[in-house]
């Protein structure tokens, strides 16, 4: 999955909206082997493999609703960030008649696609139009980097915007 960029109306609003639903201009990765997401993210010159654990402990619900004529159940899980002192819930709709368990921003792991995704008070992704291709694509794998962990990241990232020593 990867961000289809468009040209926004007003880029203020369109970079904070990335920003608020954990976007950016990054391309995700999701090995079902490892049940790890991925991104590649360059900070400081050095390139890193964030690792994410958005494919494991889901919650799934009975509860139903209908996206682009897909019967579509409702999954939810908690991601905790222990840095940022930060816990997000997350609520994905997954159509089980899509058998491919992927889903935006390195969610997935559920047993059929996910076609919605909601982070607190926004409905982050939403699918528009569904076209299957039974055609095989190579998929390009992530660069190769020092896999770090989501806390890890941050630490990083805070240090290399810090101008002054401690």
């Amino acid at each position: 999955f990867n961000l289809n960029r468009s040209i926004p109306k007003n880029k203020k609003w369109y970079n904070y909206a990335k920003i608020l639903i954990d976007v950016y201009d990054d391309t995700w990765y999701q090995n079902l082997l490892t049940k790890e997401s991925l991104v590649n993210k360059k900070i400081k010159g050095k390139l890193y493999q964030v690792v994410y654990d958005r494919m494991n402990n889901w919650e799934i619900t009975a509860e139903t609703k209908n996206i682009q004529g897909y019967t579509c159940y409702k999954a939810t899980r908690k991601e905790v960030n222990k840095i940022k002192r930060l816990t997000t819930n997350y609520t994905a709709w997954f159509a089980p008649k899509i058998p491919a368990p992927y889903g935006p921003i390195g969610n997935g792991g559920l047993p059929g696609m996910i076609l919605q995704l909601i982070k607190p008070n926004v409905v982050a992704f939403t699918v528009k139009k569904i076209t299957l291709n039974k055609k095989k694509n190579k998929i390009q794998m992530p660069k190769h980097g020092e896999k770090i962990n989501i806390e890890r990241r941050d630490v990083l990232m805070r240090k290399a915007r810090k101008v002054t020593v401690d």
